[in-house]
């Protein structure tokens, strides 16, 4: 039976409530006049009996705004209810990416802006603080831990978004401000116009993360709040160094291997990251591993002051990469890729999950993606444009209407030209022309190193694939531009960075084991 033993508390706030936004078609009534006709302060409530929480608002709450704070409410073991509607009958609360959708009811009626949604995460937080014992706060966000032993930073960070940011930025303060100087520093000397380069790529960033901001989360908002906080390092410039992989977008090549083709049987995937050698982001690599409430706890295999994901690999054996495949059918008005791939780890089990997560996101560029599942001993590489997605499994019966395409059993691999043929005919990628009809003969590097050489070695080495080969095979793929490099066959995984002239994959590999990172205390 469901024991109500334990804190009976309550509280009851009355606030302000943001400007009135009225839109009529085309026009929109100025804030002075709705302010005068809606209410201007609202109740907001919560009720804790033992370990149940109910928060009641004077709103209808969109069921993903309520799916969010249920979510950092069980962090303190407690079991939520979200109340809407109550003490007050307002307006609707959607997600911001939805409010410009007029064509919709509750878009119509969400009376209260575009970021009303953040306004009603932050009140069920303030209320949530008012409900729970220090000792439950304190036990819910453990200070988080540095380990320096192998070179590579590592941080074992556990508790809620902006608790790991707080102490991400903590740890590695120095680290993070050093490293911002260093990116911009970079990009000025790209535009030799004193004083005017700042201002042209301080505009660039903060217009392409405006237009991304939307797609990005409360929790992952909060998260590089946290990190801001605790660094020093301003919201503003973290949010341009995280709009920098969509502005800039990296190359790559990505491949998994499993069953008959490698020696064990063991699902092995290798991940390689080519960008810009000249920013020196491989400088600033660290391992951060995660464990939030309500989600899976994954290692982001990345760098300090940046909390997208690149590459990594998550507690079910989903490990993720991705290969910049330029499209002409590109937008910023999506969630942006390393966001993407980091709610792949913090919430998919199997590719089931992540082809899921694929179709009920918006996409931004083009891009290709190898996603392998060691548990399901299999992959499925997704190529993407911002209106198109197609999945490929290994030896698809699809690729071989491919004049282009490798088919190996137990294998899928990519570079950055796409299989499908109505993606490849937007691509701009190895030398496609999306002003010609029909698609182009992939052409460049890309494809004959990247694609072509990478099966070719996969289908040399059928059967013996294991960790060495593995290696020989991003090594021989790998570009000047690699900057990291990484092989996974969970729970362990090899991490290599560049140094010095050397791409990465022609450095020594470090091992670590994901499971004996879960198990630090």
């Amino acid at each position: 039976p469901f024991s109500l033993n334990g804190p009976w508390v309550s509280t009851l706030m009355r606030e302000s409530l943001p400007n009135v936004k009225i839109r009529a078609g085309w026009f929109r009534v100025p804030s002075w006049i709705g302010n005068r006709f809606f209410p201007r302060k609202a109740e907001f409530q919560a009720l804790r009996m033992g370990p149940l929480v109910l928060l009641a608002f004077p709103a209808e709450v969109g069921s993903e705004i309520g799916y969010e704070m249920e979510n950092r409410i069980r962090r303190y073991g407690l079991t939520p209810w979200i109340v809407g509607f109550a003490n007050d009958y307002l307006t609707y609360a959607i997600p911001r990416r939805y409010y410009p959708h007029r064509e919709h009811y509750e878009a119509r009626v969400s009376f209260y802006g575009k970021k009303f949604d953040f306004f009603l995460h932050q009140k069920a937080d303030s209320m949530m603080l008012n409900l729970i014992t220090d000792a439950e706060l304190k036990n819910a966000n453990p200070p988080g831990r540095l380990d320096r032993g192998k070179g590579l930073p590592v941080l074992i960070l556990k508790g809620d978004a902006y608790h790991v940011g707080l102490e991400e930025g903590r740890l590695l303060q120095d680290e993070i401000r050093n490293g911002s100087r260093q990116i911009f520093r970079y990009f000025r000397k790209q535009l030799p116009i004193p004083l005017l380069n700042r201002v042209i790529i301080a505009w660039m960033l903060d217009r392409a993360w405006r237009k991304m901001e939307p797609y990005v989360s409360y929790d992952e908002i909060r998260q590089i709040r946290g990190l801001s906080e605790s660094s020093g390092l301003s919201f503003r410039t973290l949010r341009r160094i995280h709009a920098l992989p969509e502005v800039y977008p990296t190359w790559c090549s990505n491949g998994a291997y499993w069953g008959e083709a490698t020696r064990s049987g063991q699902l092995i995937a290798i991940r390689n990251l080519d960008w810009n050698r000249g920013i020196g982001i491989h400088d600033f690599a660290a391992l951060k591993f995660f464990e939030q409430p309500n989600r899976k706890s994954y290692v982001n295999i990345g760098y300090y002051g940046f909390t997208g994901v690149l590459s990594g690999m998550n507690q079910s054996g989903i490990s993720v990469g991705q290969i910049g495949a330029t499209s002409s059918d590109e937008t910023l008005e999506g969630v942006p890729m390393p966001f993407l791939l980091k709610r792949i780890l913090e919430q998919a089990a199997s590719l089931e999950d992540v082809v899921r997560i694929f179709k009920h996101s918006d996409l931004t560029r083009g891009y290709n993606y190898v996603i392998a599942s060691a548990s399901e001993q299999k992959a499925v590489a997704v190529e993407a444009t911002h209106r198109h997605l197609a999945f490929f499994y290994d030896n698809d019966p699809r690729e071989a209407q491919v004049p282009y395409a490798l088919l190996i059993p137990n294998a899928v691999f990519r570079g950055d030209p796409a299989l499908d043929p109505a993606i490849r005919d937007l691509q701009w990628a190895s030398k496609g022309n999306p002003k010609r009809s029909g698609f182009e003969m992939p052409a460049g590097s890309a494809y004959e190193i990247r694609y072509r050489k990478h099966g070719e070695m996969v289908q040399q080495h059928y059967g013996e694939i294991n960790f060495e080969i593995a290696k020989t095979i991003a090594r021989e793929i790998a570009p000047g531009s690699n900057i990291q490099s990484v092989i996974y066959a969970y729970p362990n995984f090899w991490v290599a960075n560049a140094e010095g002239e050397l791409p990465a994959a022609q450095t020594e590999y470090v091992h670590f084991n994901l499971e004996r990172m879960a198990a630090t205390d």
